[in-house]
């Protein structure tokens, strides 16, 4: 192979290094119909509201998020003691919620965001953060095991902004199929 025929193949592949690099860079991100957008994060798609809360740019004007925007959460701060639930602090933070594909009640702690007229928005549910499972090594040895429940235990909830989000509720589903409201809150 001559000299210019290598320098002609090295620009070819150059060319199309290039080109498919623009071609990924200005592409629509794909699109995928079964999994919710960073705000919904529940298994029903029907009843829960997918807009995000709009974020102001620097003129003040409405817009959705661009993407390069960060994305905005709510946490809330509890602390169990006892059976009693309270709420130590709230502040909107940046940062994503995690889409559960399926929100269990049973033996969990079940939380739920509503609009004004009690229609679910966003379900969530997590373990007890009272019950601490732990792992060590026996006098043989071996791997064990236990669980205890706390007296106190904190814990954080993070919740995605809906502008139209007005309660939150959390029910206590560990100790009975029913399930117990151990806290309610009207959202500013």
């Amino acid at each position: 192979m001559t000299r210019k025929s290598a320098w002609i193949g090295f620009f070819i592949l150059a060319l199309s290094v290039l080109f498919s690099w623009l071609l990924v860079r200005n592409a629509d991100p794909p699109k995928d119909e079964g999994r919710p957008t960073d705000f919904a994060t529940t298994h029903n798609q029907s009843s829960v509201n997918k807009d995000p809360i709009p974020t102001s740019d620097s003129a003040g004007s409405a817009s959705l998020n661009s993407g390069n925007r960060p994305f905005h959460m709510t946490a809330f701060f509890f602390r169990f003691e006892g059976n009693q639930l309270t709420l130590s602090e709230q502040r909107i933070v940046e940062g994503h919620v995690k889409t559960l594909r399926h929100v269990r009640k049973t033996g969990r702690v079940y939380c739920k965001l509503a609009d004004r007229n009690g229609n679910l928005i966003w379900e969530h549910s997590l373990r007890d953060p009272r019950l601490l499972h732990y792992d060590y090594l026996d006098e043989e040895g071996k791997l064990a095991g236990g669980m205890e429940r706390l007296e106190n235990a904190d814990f954080l909830l993070r919740a995605p902004v809906f502008p139209n989000a007005h309660s939150l509720e959390i029910i206590d589903f560990t100790e009975s199929d029913e399930g117990q409201v151990i806290f309610s809150m009207t959202l500013k």
